[in-house]
């Protein structure tokens, strides 16, 4: 287990981004895409990267589900509702998220000034959420896509160029030093994350004050990978574990074995070493349609990748304090990787 910084998730997410771009400049190149296919080909490209992985393919022949050498399978296993689920290959999760703000939005009646997504990457989520609603309310809002890497707005920028009709602006945003002063005080605000405030292995109730001092009208929806953090036994146990546990008390010969293994699998694309219990995870043929592992292998996942441990209780903390009202919480909702689900968490600021 590698510590996560701030620094190291940059590095990793400019990567990240400039080669979503290089995607999206083909695209744009073609005169037949429009933007809906631009966006959708951008989410599909990060279901087919995630199974690439040698984990991955492992974790589904395990489960029963048919693989072939260098096609992805019909199926792949995802999280819906809090279980284990079978569905097709392409089936696109993140629009959850986004039907749920969408809906939030046009429920308000032209009452929502700002959009906001912090840790926003490309801006992707925030033009799926523009044309979902009404083209009055559409034009009507101003978006901000809040972005701590270079390539990130880069991308969001030449996005709102191609869309050509919306009020959204890329803007520089850093979890750790958070700076609204791009907006306008006193406006009605609907903040949102999704799976940025997992890259903060602790955050900072700096953040949520700085949100809500914007403010009077403030609301916000968490889409993040913590629904462990609700499960105390989960949390526990999650805090007992050593770094790189999964490794430990492996013997030469296994190494050996393994070496020989991540050869023939770079070199001619098979193994002979099971890797579908990396981090620890497990899970069976008989775990489908079950929640008892979820969480479980949500928290070794986590741990594993150094992600957020703090955002549930943080906010919690809050609502003891009278600061926030937390209206919604959703848990383990939908995960396209199964070992990271989203729960949704909203709340609203409380005024006196």
């Amino acid at each position: 287990m590698e510590k996560r910084t701030a620094h190291k998730s940059k590095i990793s997410y400019e990567d990240t981004w400039d080669d979503a771009l290089k995607i999206m400049e083909k695209d744009m190149s073609n005169k037949k895409r429009d933007l809906a296919a631009i966006l959708d080909n951008l989410l599909r490209q990060k279901v087919h990267e995630r199974f690439e992985k040698r984990f991955s393919r492992d974790l589904h022949k395990k489960i029963g589900i048919t693989i072939k050498r260098d096609l992805p399978p019909e199926k792949r296993l995802v999280v819906q509702n809090g279980l284990y689920s079978i569905v097709p290959f392409d089936t696109i999760l993140d629009y959850n998220l986004i039907d749920i703000l969408a809906t939030h939005i046009q429920q308000k009646e032209n009452q929502i000034d700002y959009v906001v997504e912090l840790g926003s990457g490309i801006g992707i989520n925030l033009f799926l959420i523009a044309y979902k609603l009404d083209p009055d309310l559409r034009k009507r809002i101003r978006y901000f896509s809040c972005e701590v890497t270079d390539s990130g707005r880069t991308a969001c920028e030449k996005l709102i160029r191609f869309s050509g009709e919306l009020k959204m602006s890329a803007e520089h945003f850093d979890y750790y030093h958070p700076d609204f002063s791009f907006l306008e005080p006193q406006k009605n605000i609907l903040f949102f994350t999704a799976h940025s405030i997992e890259q903060i292995p602790k955050i900072d109730k700096a953040l949520f004050e700085a949100m809500i001092g914007v403010s009077n009208q403030c609301n916000c929806y968490h889409a993040e990978p913590v629904g462990w953090q609700y499960d105390e036994n989960v949390t526990n146990q999650r805090a007992r574990l050593k770094p790189n546990h999964w490794k430990r008390n492996r013997s030469k010969v296994r190494r050996k074995i393994e070496k020989i293994d991540r050869w023939l699998f770079s070199r001619y694309g098979v193994g002979i070493v099971d890797k579908s219990h990396r981090f620890g995870i497990n899970v069976e043929k008989t775990d489908i349609g079950k929640p008892g592992k979820v969480s479980i292998n949500a928290a070794l996942h986590s741990f594993a990748k150094d992600y957020n441990t703090n955002l549930v209780s943080t906010l919690k903390k809050m609502e003891n304090d009278s600061l926030i009202s937390i209206d919604t919480e959703m848990v383990n909702l939908y995960g396209k990787n199964p070992f990271n689900p989203t729960s949704i968490i909203s709340w609203h600021k409380i005024v006196e």
